[in-house]
């Protein structure tokens, strides 16, 4: 399951009210009768039975944060938590009905808080380490674009750059299955993620890291993303894509979808579900033109016979007036 990004908590203010009055509560209670860790500016609070996976966070963090720290060239301020959330109950009570279900993971920048599932009840330590480092790319992303009003496809691009390394095969299919039956969603309509339903989402996590990767593939030698997000930081997005390639961001998205059809369209034929109906078909169609060519031959056959018993036969003229009445 993909994780949120960075929301508009401005369009939830309820969310923040009840988030402000429940998470405090919980903080103390971590504080008291759960456990806290800290790792570098990081506190991780989690329950007393979530202690073995606050320590498998630790060790994540020690790994990523110099990492993260590189990439965005910034650091995380002191007062960042992240609490592990032991069942489903809580998770769903914390954030409430407000964000979609498919949500696995979530960063409120507001209380610097990343809320993280226990993979005890959901998910494998593979996909809490994925979810946990791109909430903390999330956090990271805030810190240093505070000031830029960024699209949030350029947002998700990066923490699932970040998470995912690249586009796995699976994600190539999805992709080329949304260019053959045009269901790709335009990178203007990602800022309404949080209204899509999990499928939809999925693609558009998959598109945002498409775009990242097209932009790496852009960079000339020498650059890289720390530079590349530096100018960002400094004159916006859409300024640093003219700067550095001459693009607004309508050309930029043009030119992203012409690249995203020429690499992954052909990604289809990996699709083991598409050859079995495939396959299914072409059996079908071969079925139906032997039915055909068959029921043909017969007639011809029938037409032949036919011809030969009464065709020339003076005794059974083919016209009904020529028979012999006598």
């Amino acid at each position: 399951m993909r994780r949120p990004g960075k929301i508009n908590w401005q369009r939830y203010p309820q969310f923040i009210i009840f988030a402000t009055v429940f998470l405090y509560p919980c903080w103390l209670f971590a504080g008291q009768d759960g456990r806290t860790m800290q790792v570098g500016n990081i506190r991780i609070q989690y329950d007393l039975t979530e202690e073995e996976n606050a320590l498998k966070v630790a060790s994540i963090l020690q790994t990523v944060l110099p990492r993260m720290e590189q990439f965005y060239s910034t650091d995380l301020p002191r007062g960042v938590r992240i609490v592990i959330v032991s069942d489903e109950e809580m998770f769903f009570t914390i954030i409430g009905h407000r964000l979609p279900a498919w949500v696995g993971a979530v960063y409120i920048p507001d209380q610097k808080t990343i809320l993280l599932k226990s993979p005890r009840w959901k998910g494998t330590l593979f996909d809490m380490r994925k979810s946990l480092v791109h909430e903390l790319s999330h956090a990271y992303f805030h810190e240093r674009f505070s000031r830029q009003s960024l699209p949030l496809w350029f947002n998700e691009g990066l923490a699932e750059l970040i998470s995912e390394g690249g586009i796995s095969m699976d994600a190539g299919i999805e992709l080329a299955k949304a260019i053959w039956f045009r269901h790709l969603v335009s990178l203007a309509d990602i800022d309404s993620l949080f209204q899509f339903s999990a499928p939809r989402a999925q693609l558009a996590y998959i598109e945002s890291l498409s775009a990242m990767v097209f932009i790496q593939e852009q960079l000339p030698n020498g650059d890289s993303w720390p530079d590349f997000l530096s100018h960002v930081a400094t004159f916006g997005l859409e300024n640093t894509l003219k700067n550095r390639f001459g693009w607004d961001l309508i050309d930029f998205e043009i030119k992203w979808y012409n690249w995203l059809r020429h690499k992954y369209r052909w990604f289809i034929l990996l699709n083991f579900d598409y050859f079995i109906w495939l396959l299914l078909i072409v059996i079908f169609m071969l079925a139906v033109v032997r039915r055909y060519l068959m029921n043909r031959k017969r007639l011809r056959q029938w037409e032949r016979e036919e011809q030969w018993l009464f065709g020339d036969s003076e005794y059974y003229p083919n016209d009904p007036e020529g028979f012999d009445k006598r």
